[in-house]
């Protein structure tokens, strides 16, 4: 039988790892973690998003991601954001400023297990 592997899988057996040592000393990188492709802002990207997340608030959240889908499936994986709207996933950030070090959108389980990381970066 021959294995024929798709363009996604083989994307998703590259994703890089996403670290959080402490202080600024967080990122993506090295091959085979949950860090998607970093998201790059030309435009003004919604900041209400990230102050919607840092609230912490999984109502306002989930309602933020049910009302603004179309806008973030530009951004974030369609399953990604179905996982938050219907409470499977919750959503917090890292990072404060786009053109430093960027702002990471960490989404994890309800156990607190990292399912997967979506790197916003200014341009």
């Amino acid at each position: 039988m021959i294995n024929v592997q798709t363009d996604y899988q083989l994307k998703c057996a590259s994703l890089r790892v996403w670290h959080d040592d402490g202080g600024t000393d967080f990122g993506c990188e090295g091959c085979g973690g949950s860090c998607l492709d970093d998201v790059i802002i030309w435009a003004s990207f919604p900041n209400e998003l990230f102050g919607v997340i840092n609230s912490a608030n999984e109502q306002l959240i989930s309602a933020f991601f049910e009302e603004n889908q179309d806008n973030l499936s530009e951004h974030v994986p369609p399953s990604i954001i179905e996982n938050v709207i219907n409470g499977v996933y919750f959503v917090t950030s890292r990072g404060t400023n786009l053109s430093e070090e960027g702002v990471y959108l960490l989404f994890s389980d309800k156990i607190g297990k990292l399912k997967k990381v979506v790197p916003f970066k200014e341009s």
